[in-house]
């Protein structure tokens, strides 16, 4: 459905595609809380912002990562 507007809703599915993760992944995220989200007619959607949320939540400083060297 390309109408010219930008999409602003994601679903479960599209979430998971997205960041490049099982949808199973994206559940988990969901039942620890870890993933902000919106029900929008019983359904559950994402925005681009909620998972950029997660994406920065989860950075991983490079020097920790190297034993702090």
């Amino acid at each position: 459905m390309s109408n010219g507007l930008p999409k602003l809703l994601y679903s479960k599915e599209e979430a998971a595609e997205i960041l490049s993760l099982p949808e199973s992944s994206v559940e988990w995220l969901l039942r620890t809380g870890k993933l902000p989200r919106h029900k929008v007619a019983g359904k559950i959607r994402f925005t681009l912002e909620d998972l950029q949320v997660l994406i920065t939540a989860s950075a991983v400083d490079s020097s920790a990562a190297l034993g702090g060297k």
